[in-house]
């Protein structure tokens, strides 16, 4: 900024000297390209190829410069004359200054990339800059980018096959020849309670139960569980998929209704209650027998099959409405596990709860085996 206002000063400055009828200098020294006037004197250094090494005004090139200057001008103001030729080798130092500096900080194509330029427009090609579409390129790879995702089954009557308790409880759960107990256990205190708004029931306190998750995501795939579901009202027992942004496709089984399932899917950013689900018949007991459920997840529909029989299809194209389509797409994990729906009165309600703790402690539900089908289209299979 200094430099800058310095150079204005100086270009001023020598205006005026000029306006008053002062000749330019003429730099008569080897070595030093003789300037007409102050655009030519910066046009020259702006292009100059050599470096000042002294100071303008201490060099031998200054000292002819004056010399020669001051012979030809003595009928002129003497002081005049002489800032003027200081004028004119400040300016001309400074400037070369300035440029070389600016040369060296200004943002240079690299070499390879002038080559490569020229190569394609000697060979007649497309020579368009495409240095800023790489960058695009590369955000557009990483937003389609795959999901890591495993084809897998998991026998639980063995082991856990990789899967994780979300937080870490180890006195949930057990390894059993049906498969995975899962295990809602009773709160500290049992406290019924009476919802003074709607005069339905509900628990002080829940119980706490399991909750499962793989090591992988899937971007669209299937999955299939065999499960026996918890039998007491207010437990629910369920077989999710959920995505980080809040996504969900889901199977609940409710406590105390013995032959139904229940099927929801929520659009993460913006989730509604009671507007997405679904009531299907299952033949046979769900918590006396196990069932198996899947959840057939595609870009263009979601199917939930009990039993190998197909009772719900959602298709994408009847979510949409105003250019908006709510409908899950995001990476999801599948999820299962055992919760207390009594801690909420309008929720026990619909769970067929609250649960009596007074009459267990533990409350059970079983999964026996898990398989994931990874769509090889939207997932990196492992």
């Amino acid at each position: 900024m200094v430099l800058v206002r310095s150079t204005i000063f100086a270009l001023v400055t020598l205006q005026l000297l000029n306006s008053i009828n002062c000749a330019p200098v003429n730099q008569s020294t080897s070595g030093t390209t003789t300037q007409s006037n102050s655009i030519s004197t910066i046009k020259a250094i702006g292009t100059s190829t050599t470096t000042a090494t002294t100071s303008p005004l201490t060099s031998s090139k200054t000292t002819t410069t004056l010399s020669s200057s001051t012979s030809k001008t003595t009928s002129k103001n003497h002081f005049q004359v002489y800032l003027q030729v200081y004028l004119q080798v400040y300016l001309q130092g400074y400037l070369q200054v300035y440029f070389q500096t600016t040369a060296k900080s200004s943002p240079t194509e690299k070499p390879d990339a002038a080559t490569d330029k020229k190569t394609n427009a000697d060979d007649g090609k497309n020579t368009a800059d495409t240095s800023g579409t790489t960058g695009v390129a590369s955000r557009v790879s990483v937003s389609t980018s795959k999901t890591a995702c495993s084809n897998k089954k998991v026998d639980f009557t063995k082991n856990l096959g990789g899967w994780k308790e979300e937080y870490g409880s180890t006195n949930l759960y057990e390894i059993t020849s049906q498969g995975l107990r899962m295990k809602l256990l009773a709160p500290n205190e049992y406290i019924p309670k009476i919802d003074n708004s709607t005069g339905l029931p509900y628990n002080l306190y829940e119980g706490t139960g399991p909750t499962f998750n793989p090591p992988n995501y899937m971007q669209y795939g299937k999955f299939t569980a065999t499960i026996k579901a918890a039998p007491e009202g207010g437990a629910v027992t369920a077989i999710i998929l959920i995505a980080d942004n809040g996504d969900e496709i889901d199977y609940e089984l409710i406590g105390a209704d013995d032959q139904h399932a229940q099927t929801n899917y929520f659009w993460g950013q913006q989730p509604v209650v009671g507007v997405n689900g679904g009531i299907h018949d299952v033949s046979g007991s769900i918590y006396s027998q196990f069932h198996t459920y899947t959840i057939n997840w595609t870009p263009e529909k979601i199917d939930w099959i009990i039993d190998g029989e197909k009772v719900r299809t959602k298709n994408m194209k009847d979510t949409c409405s105003g250019g908006v389509c709510k409908y899950p797409t995001h990476p999801a994990r599948v999820q299962i596990g055992l919760w207390d729906g009594s801690r909420e009165s309008g929720t026990a309600e619909w769970a067929h709860g609250p649960i009596n703790w007074s009459k267990t402690k533990v409350i059970s539900s079983y999964i026996k085996e898990l398989t994931v089908e990874c769509n090889p289209e939207y997932n990196t299979i492992s």
